[in-house]
């Protein structure tokens, strides 16, 4: 905090960046480390499983909601990606926040040993249009299958068989998806022919289209920005003002709210020089096709090294997934522990490319999960004889 509060006087007392930041990238962390007590009463199956119980009812609901409403919507849609929504609406990333919480519910029932409940969340899953989600999942359990693969050669062709329906699945709900996964991978090969970041910076700053990758401009002059500039590298750039969502949401551009354009419009130093450039309204309206996420300076990863510095990135971090891997060692539950595992991964990969720790309504359902099954461990021990004891619940 103290660094954070130096770094904040010295790049120009951007309290309301701070305030924000600190709101966002802390109350998560908050809830999941801070430390769990044994509740006298509590449901039969335990707590996980009555709030997974709960949570499908009320997402069953959406989706029906969703189904209905793209049904309608989809014949007169200009971005068809956007009309898998409903009830949940189009805030924050509208039908893909909707994607990723239904694929990562499809992964609880497939751990869970019920299919027909994965198969009908995964497909709803693919209706959200989030071709970055769908290929985290598939890298995720990629991961977390390679230690089986290499000792089972039938379990190898049986998972490329697998894949191959996966993949088939997606390409017959959604064939979009693929030509969309398929043309971002052949962006990513241009990058590494022909890149150079001044050049790109020149395109994005006359507004011309890019062809290679904006992410991959924003994270190379950002990490020559990171080790190049000592007080960056120790204190950050103050929460709220480089690459966050708060640095995005009050820079007055691509907020809808002219409350929030004529009263704040803050464009810090540094967020001015090596990120407005790379995502604003005028540059995105300016050139068909110089929008998705392969052209987003979204990474929450970055955000947290670069506003908060080294010392309080390392500390976060180290912090936040201990916490997830303590909870995941006291878990006696195979299908539990495999889940955690699961949503490790997946959360690591998506704060290296996607800024989803900062939106309540997508962290909040890793966090809580997590969250449940620590309380359920506690119950555990504590309804068992060898492990209560007071000490263990004080």
């Amino acid at each position: 905090m103290v660094v954070s509060i130096i770094s904040l006087i010295i790049e120009g007392n951007y309290v309301i960046n701070f305030l924000l930041s600190l709101y966002l990238v802390f109350s998560p962390f908050i809830l999941l480390t801070f430390k769990s007590k044994a509740i006298g009463s509590y449901f039969e199956n335990g707590f996980l499983k009555q709030f997974i119980k709960v949570f499908t009812f009320v997402l069953a609901i959406v989706n029906l909601s969703a189904f209905i409403f793209a049904t309608i919507e989809l014949s007169t849609a200009a971005y068809p990606e956007d009309v898998f929504t409903g009830l949940y609406g189009k805030g924050g990333f509208g039908s893909h926040s909707l994607s990723i919480i239904n694929l990562v519910v499809s992964l609880y029932y497939f751990y869970n040993k019920k299919i027909k409940k994965f198969v009908l969340f995964l497909i709803c899953g693919i209706l959200g249009f989030y071709g970055l989600g769908l290929i985290i999942l598939i890298f995720s359990i990629s991961i977390l299958g390679i230690p089986y693969l290499i000792k089972k050669t039938k379990l190898v062709l049986q998972t490329a068989a697998l894949s191959m329906i996966f993949l088939g699945v997606i390409y017959t709900v959604n064939p979009k998806n693929i030509d969309y996964i398929a043309l971002n991978i052949s962006y990513v090969t241009d990058t590494f022919k022909s890149f150079k970041y001044e050049a790109e910076m020149d395109k994005v700053k006359n507004y011309e289209r890019t062809f290679v990758p904006r992410y991959i401009t924003f994270m190379y002059g950002t990490f020559k920005l990171y080790f190049s500039n000592p007080k960056v590298f120790v204190l950050g750039t103050s929460p709220g003002t480089y690459n966050s969502r708060t640095a995005f949401y009050l820079n007055g551009d691509l907020i809808a709210s002219e409350f929030i354009k004529k009263n704040f419009n803050y464009k810090p130093t540094y967020h001015l020089k090596y990120v407005y450039p790379i995502l604003n309204r005028k540059l995105l309206t300016s050139k068909k096709w110089n929008d998705g996420t392969r052209n987003q300076p979204f990474s929450s990863i970055i955000t947290v090294f670069l506003e908060y510095g080294f010392i309080v990135g390392c500390l976060f971090f180290l912090i936040f997934f201990r916490k997830i891997r303590n909870i995941r060692k006291m878990t006696n539950s195979e299908s539990a522990k495999n889940y955690i595992k699961f949503l490790s991964i997946f959360l690591i990969i998506f704060f290296i490319v996607q800024n989803h720790l900062e939106y309540p309504e997508i962290i909040i359902f890793f966090i809580l999960v997590f969250k449940f099954i620590d309380i359920d461990n506690v119950n555990e021990r504590f309804n068992n004889p060898v492990f209560s004891s007071k000490k263990y619940l004080e």
